[in-house]
């Protein structure tokens, strides 16, 4: 298991995360055994610098993962650049009324890298459970209290975090911690009326008073770049129990977009749309409306003793040699029916004049089962046009 480590002096390295993750319970198993080990530990890590530096690398592990992110906005910071020179404003809480806590740290985080308020070495991302983690470790508070230069701090609380007495008394120390130290400022991405959120918010106010500030933050399909709107697009997802891309269902430009959950995009999640079919494994008929088509070409005898009106053919042969003779006119080809009555049965060039006189009274009706005739007169009329 150690192959991985790199040993040097009174140093250990290890690149692998994966192997470093692997020890984690050898070690717990270790403290055990050995309780005494715990506080030589402690004693080791308490150096500022040390310190520092295992919170920087946790922001590393976090930073990566943000950009890794397909996810990139349209850089809107000031509101956040308003906070960050306020003087008097010390935190700040996004409600998130629509996305989720981490998509919303990643919006925070970029834009405000986009537009250079970030600082390597000068701000901290980590998740509210992760820090409460390493506080056990080394206090946070203590890291705080160390800091002398601007510091920011981009907290995210998931939803399902659970608070119990132990964990609100570290929160309450680490606030006091911040409240004193004038150039530290706090981000918490929460979820509205989650217990986290209303811990933070209680304890906030009271010991910050209007230092702190509370905001409603939507996390909406337009908030991204168009670029960013097209690469998720590519996901798939399953849509009435079959796998298909979204930009098959939707574009980058429709409101329909807004109904995408960005935080299941981005955490690879799978997302399913609308329920399968009932009949997608069996044909019904009775989930099928009959349709009939109705088709109008009877047309009204007075055509030929309107002035205006076109070449009139009244057989087939007639038709075509007409169509020869006057290629620029327009030609129609009309036969009687048994009963009498002017039936339309092909056109050259507009059929213009022939709408005028078409006999709305009368129609010609196709049901489900004449459809095949009437493709079949379809496809003979083509022919006989390409011929």
């Amino acid at each position: 298991m150690l192959q991985s480590f790199e040993f040097e002096k009174d140093r250990i390295h290890c690149r692998d995360a994966v192997a470093l993750q692997a020890l984690v319970p050898y070690v717990k198993r270790l403290l055990q055994l050995f309780p005494g080990i715990k506080d030589g530990t402690k004693h080791a890590l308490s150096s500022d610098e040390i310190r520092h530096r295992v919170y920087q690398f946790e922001t590393r592990r976090y930073v990566e993962r943000i950009s890794q992110s397909p996810l990139e906005f349209n850089s809107d910071a000031s509101s956040f650049k308003e906070f960050l020179e306020n003087g008097q404003q010390k935190v700040l809480q996004l409600e998130i009324v629509k996305g989720d806590e981490w998509t919303t740290l990643i919006k925070v985080h970029k834009v405000l890298q986009k537009t250079g308020c970030l600082i390597e070495g000068q701000y901290t991302v980590l998740k509210l459970k992760r820090m409460l983690k390493l506080h056990q470790l080394m206090d946070f508070s203590e890291l705080m209290q160390s800091s002398v230069t601007p510091y920011l701090l981009l907290i995210d609380c998931v939803d399902n975090q659970q608070l119990d007495g132990e964990t609100k008394d570290i929160i309450r120390t680490i606030l006091d911690t911040i409240k004193r130290k004038p150039n530290i400022k706090v981000i918490f991405t929460t979820r509205t009326e989650s217990s986290t959120f209303t811990f933070l918010h209680h304890m906030g106010r009271r010991i910050f008073g209007n230092g702190f500030v509370r905001r409603d933050e939507q996390l909406t399909w337009s908030d991204l770049t168009s670029s960013s709107r097209s690469k998720l697009l590519e996901k798939s997802v399953k849509f009435q129990g079959a796998k298909i891309t979204l930009n098959e269902l939707t574009s980058v430009e429709s409101q329909a977009a807004n109904f995408l959950s960005l935080g299941a995009l981005v955490e690879e999640k799978k997302l399913t749309i609308a329920d399968p079919l009932p009949i997608s494994n069996d044909y019904n008929e009775g989930y099928y409306i009959g349709r009939t088509l109705r088709q109008k070409k009877i047309i009204e005898e007075n055509i030929q003793n309107d002035e205006k009106y076109d070449l009139i053919a009244n057989t087939e042969q007639d038709f075509k040699q007409l169509c020869q003779l006057n290629p620029q006119k327009n030609v129609h080809w009309l036969e009687k029916d048994k009963a009498g009555k002017l039936v339309w049965q092909q056109s050259q060039g507009s059929l213009e004049t022939l709408r005028k006189y078409i006999d709305t009274e009368s129609s010609h009706t196709y049901t489900a089962d004449d459809l095949d005739k009437l493709l079949e007169q379809a496809e003979s009329q083509k022919s006989d046009a390409d011929f």
